[in-house]
């Protein structure tokens, strides 16, 4: 079967597979010895956030939650 998901799908999904990753990093980040490292993959995955929210709003597409946790 063909995937019908759609542009916007697609650009919600990946948002919340990433704050997904980003809310575990987190949770690893509070117990983790390694802060560095865990910290730059953090950064890394709040980045792609930021510019997928960024296409979002170029594209129109507003049915989503913005999610936004920091805890540093």
């Amino acid at each position: 079967m063909a995937n019908t998901m759609g542009p916007e799908e697609m650009l919600i999904n990946q948002i919340e597979l990433l704050t997904a990753e980003e809310e575990k990093l987190e949770r690893l980040y509070q117990t983790y010895s390694n802060k560095k490292k865990v910290k730059m993959h953090l950064d890394e995955v709040r980045s792609k956030k930021s510019r997928l929210y960024k296409l979002c709003s170029i594209m129109g597409v507003s049915n989503f939650k913005i999610v936004n946790t920091t805890f540093d």
